[in-house]
């Protein structure tokens, strides 16, 4: 009985020195793309960053614009108009498929954010760009509390 409870213990133990290396080893596996472009990269941001490109990216490089403005909007982004390093970050975090071209996503997310696009938050376009504010609300309604609208131009 001893025998059995002292393996049960030492099993117990490895369970946790694996749990504690795997949550350390995750967190430093956070790829350096994602780390250039997102203020804070966990795996709570990565969720929600993965749940908003399933819900509304759709293949579209000018949905994945609107995520990316969304996203900056909301104080997750670094910057906005980094379309290469924004999908790169995705496709090395895995959120979007290895099969994604990076160049051609960034140049179709250049091409719909091109002048004369507003670059005020979103809440403050006019109804020239309504489809896109609907669109981006939409996005930041996804969006957890946490993560609230916070440009004031």
């Amino acid at each position: 009985m001893h025998v059995t409870s002292t393996v049960e213990v030492e099993e117990m133990k490895e369970e946790s020195k694996k749990g504690v290396s795997e949550g350390n080893s995750s967190s430093e596996e956070v790829p350096e793309s994602v780390k250039a472009c997102f203020r804070i990269a966990n795996d709570y941001v990565k969720e929600q960053v993965g749940a908003i490109v399933n819900d509304f990216y759709l293949g579209e490089h000018v949905n994945l614009a609107m995520i990316e403005v969304t996203l900056f909007d909301h104080g997750q982004l670094k910057k906005r108009n980094e379309h290469t390093t924004f999908v790169r970050a995705l496709k090395d975090w895995g959120i979007l498929s290895s099969e994604v071209d990076v160049a051609k996503a960034a140049s179709g997310m250049s091409s719909k954010l091109r002048s004369p696009f507003p670059t005020e938050g979103y809440k403050q376009w006019n109804k020239n760009y309504l489809n896109e504010r609907n669109l981006c609300t939409n996005i930041g309604n996804r969006l957890p509390v946490s993560m609230k609208y916070n440009r004031n131009e």
